[in-house]
């Protein structure tokens, strides 16, 4: 059997059975038509426009949803407003035209298809101004004609989108006395815009415009993105074309092309949206894909990608939420957690689960295949044993970190649930509660009762108490008067194993107001009255004779009220943050005598004092942890005691400062056999905290690992590499470090290679006569030695030092190295 969830009309087609053994093979065709609404009409665009009527024309849907198109809705909306109107909902026609349309309107439009089942997707047109607008279709002649009066004759100019119109080879102008044409032959993409006629003499000077629309195939879509890259996907994104050719586009083409060969094969053809997902890759391989638009005049020209690796970019999950024993009995237990954080970019495949006694250090797994759900079933345990539970997660790229392992469960049979609630006392904020013992412990005495609540009619159980209940009895406060609440109580043993819940209790608190006149007094009884009882009650007598009115004013002595919020944090850093708030609008008939200020991080229930005697109204707390997140309450204290609670948002406790920006223009200034001398410019952004030093790493041509160059932080912006490879080709890039950590790395810089400079040799030292005779020809070879030398030493001198000559050699090294990487 083979089954589909949630199937849609791209279920549809022929599905085929092959069962296979050794005698032979059969296959079997079932052909599967999806009933549905009909997907989207086809190339939705404006026919024809007109300065007080558009004409819309449509494609039938691709997909006809398995039965007859029965008719078309047309609706449209004015530019300036959310809803759409219906201007036809019979329309059987493939066309349509809309009258009455204001000139100059702005106007949306859109159609979708109905069928037996119901009404299918709606196509929308982009915005359109109604006007006159001449539409052409690609190859064919249009003329636009504009009358022509006035005396003195006027002088005739023309303007394409605001440049002056002049006559080519496909436009001719042409001026009568009576009027002015323009002539456009084979119209082509390049004559859409906007014709500007302007007639000009001493009486003034008019305008008109004129729209011109080319029918034509669209322009090639724009900005290919790679957004996901696995061992056998990529998915691409691109922004429509910046031309559509005068109507919607339709749809757009996908081809592909492995780039060890010339053959482009189609990956996918009919695109409605302007991304893709182009699967069942190779691993390793790298990909080229083109994009084509198409509406309903053709396909546009490609639009090229670069060369794609299918490859791994993703990372293991992180560990999944920390394992909770839902169920436990002496031969089973049931265990279940919630899906990590992060799935490294790649989806759960599924979990594993390991399971140790409290007693030992010895995990051991508990599925032999992976887990594909979020629980599983653990059997096979020894009752009365104590067991811990832990969980890894599993992704294409392998296994995660284990989660936290849960605390120790007892193998034993849970508790039965307590007895109904039952309501001993009620005020208009509170409910006493009692109930009775379960009837079954599970084998360990009850510890303990958590009695939650829930606000009728739809609201959600939360819990009364944060810390362990021993007695059978509790009274819940902070309710509202006149809400209705439903109660239950949940048993928890020794062994650590929760009860079911048991029967709820239905509880409406409500006031204790009572009113008591005779013939000559009247009094008003308010039982467990509070703070809002404070005020100004007004008695008034009336008979015959008129009305008398007396106020009293009453002041409930009391804790205090809430402070007035919110609870303001500021000045937030790593360790320290400052809190501000109001006083409280009822202050309990007594004056505020100083504040209590506390903290408690999310992760855990119990409240911690900060401080408890503010007498401000603002308080900076110091001494938090840095990566915690904290809530922080406050609360008011008079004579009387301490007041209600103002909380605060949970927040972060982080650096005020981020990692800085990669450093830039990573360059090589010196090079010899063995080392290179770098220089590189300071990051733009420090991040908020002062760069502390730089890390620097090469990596050899010929490889794939960046290896740290420096073992201790660089402060200035230059270093000399060292301990090269001789006539080896090197990369360096540059990251900055601050009190955040350590930045991106930079740009990587060119490929230099180490070798050693050429050194020419110093000039001669001037020489001596070390001996002379009166011998002519001796003479005449000393005169003819000396005149040459000198010319000679003339020219090194000039030519060379030994300090410019090794410069000039150690730049023309570099320069050679920079433009062979070029070529």
């Amino acid at each position: 059997m083979l089954v589909i969830d949630n199937v849609n009309r791209f279920d549809s087609g022929k599905y085929s059975l092959t069962l296979e053994n050794s005698s032979g093979t059969k296959t079997a065709i079932v052909a599967v038509r999806i009933l549905d609404t009909p997907s989207a009409p086809q190339n939705f665009a404006v026919k024809e426009l007109k300065k007080d009527s558009v004409t819309l024309a449509w494609d039938s849907p691709l997909t006809d949803g398995g039965s007859k198109i029965t008719n078309y809705i047309v609706e449209k909306r004015e530019s300036v407003r959310k809803a759409y109107t219906t201007v036809t909902s019979n329309c059987i026609a493939n066309s349509f035209k809309i009258e009455e349309l204001p000139e100059g309107g702005m106007f949306y439009f859109r159609v979708c298809a109905v069928n037996e089942y119901g009404q299918g997707q709606m196509v929308e047109t982009k915005e359109i101004k109604i006007s006159e607008v001449p539409l052409v279709k690609a190859g064919d002649d249009l003329t636009l004609e504009v009358p022509v009066r006035g005396r003195p004759k006027p002088v005739i100019s023309w303007k394409k989108d605001g440049i002056p119109l002049k006559q080519t080879s496909s436009v001719t102008i042409l001026n009568t006395a009576t009027s002015s044409k323009i002539l456009i032959k084979e119209a082509r993409r390049e004559h859409v815009g906007k014709y500007e006629i302007t007639l000009a003499n001493s009486a003034g000077t008019v305008s008109k415009d004129i729209g011109v629309v080319v029918l034509d195939k669209p322009g090639p879509p724009k900005g290919i993105k790679v957004d996901a890259v696995t061992t056998d996907s990529i998915t691409l994104s691109w922004s429509p074309p910046e031309y559509d050719g005068g109507c919607s586009i339709s749809n757009y083409i996908v081809e592909k092309r492995d780039t060890n060969t010339q053959e482009w094969q189609m990956a996918a053809s009919n695109v409605a949206r302007t991304c893709f997902k182009a699967g069942r890759l190779t691993h390793g391989a790298e990909y080229q894909f083109r994009i084509y638009a198409v509406n309903r005049y053709g396909k546009s020209t490609y639009l090229d990608s670069p060369g794609i690796t299918a490859q791994y970019n993703f990372k293991q999950p992180g560990p999944p939420s920390t394992p909770i024993v839902k169920l436990a009995t002496k031969s089973c237990m049931l265990v279940t957690w919630n899906e990590p954080v992060s799935d490294g970019g790649s989806p759960v495949l599924g979990y594993h689960l390991e399971r140790k006694e409290r007693a030992s250090i010895l995990w051991t797994k508990m599925n032999r295949g992976m887990i594909k759900d979020t629980e599983y079933k653990v059997n096979g345990i020894e009752e009365g044993m104590m067991y811990e539970y832990r969980v890894y997660a599993e992704n294409i790229a392998g296994i995660g970190k284990c989660s936290k392992a849960c605390e120790a469960v007892a193998a034993r049979d849970p508790c039965d649930p307590p007895g109904t609630p039952v309501v001993t006392a009620i005020s208009r904020t509170s409910v006493s509660l009692s109930w009775d013992k379960p009837e079954y412990d599970g084998g360990a005495k009850v510890s303990g009762y958590t009695i939650e609540r829930r606000d009728l009619p739809e609201g959600r159980w939360t819990k009364c108490n944060f810390t362990n209940v021993p007695e059978t009895h509790y009274e819940v406060t902070g309710l509202t008067e006149n809400s209705q609440y439903d109660f239950r109580v949940i048993a928890k043993n020794a062994a650590g194993l929760f009860s079911e819940p048991s029967d709820n209790t239905v509880i409406e608190p409500r006031a204790r107001i009572q009113v008591v006149s005779t013939d000559t007094s009247t009094s008003v009884i308010v039982k467990d009255c509070i703070r809002r009882d404070s005020g100004k009650y007004t008695l008034t007598l009336q008979n015959i004779g008129g009305t008398v009115a007396m106020p009293i004013n009453c002041v409930i002595l009391d804790k205090p009220g809430l402070s007035a919020g919110p609870l303001q944090i500021t000045g937030l850093t790593a360790e320290a943050c400052t809190l501000s708030w109001g006083p409280p609008q009822e202050i309990g008939g007594a004056a505020i005598t100083h504040y209590v200020v506390e903290k408690r991080e999310t992760s855990r229930l119990a409240w911690t004092l900060v401080k408890g005697d503010v007498t401000k109204t603002y308080f900076k707390v110091t001494g938090l942890l840095k990566g915690n997140e904290y809530i922080f309450r406050v609360l008011a204290v008079n004579k009387h005691g301490i007041g209600e609670a103002l909380e605060s948002d949970a927040i972060k406790v982080t650096d005020p400062y981020t990692f800085a920006t990669a450093p830039a223009s990573v360059d090589v200034t010196a090079i010899t056999g063995d080392s290179m001398t770098l220089t590189w410019c300071k990051p733009a952004s420090d991040g908020g905290s002062p760069i502390t030093g730089y890390i620097i790493e090469r990596r050899e041509k010929t490889g794939m690992r960046w290896v740290r160059v420096n073992k201790d932080l660089v402060v200035e912006c230059t270093t000399v590499a060292t301990k090269l490879r001789k006539g080896c080709e090197y990369d360096f890039r540059v990251c900055a470090e601050n009190a955040a950590g350590v930045s991106p790395p930079s740009e990587p810089s060119a490929t230099f290679r180490a070798m050693d400079p050429l050194v020419v040799p110093s000039r001669p030292t001037k020489p001596k006569i070390i001996s002379t005779t009166k011998d002519s020809e001796i003479q005449g070879i000393l005169s003819r030695f000396t005149s040459t030398f000198h010319t000679g030493y003339s020219f090194l001198s000039i030519l060379l030092s030994s300090i410019e000559n090794r410069i000039l050699y150690t730049g023309y090294i570099i320069f050679q190295q920079r433009l062979q990487s070029l070529t």
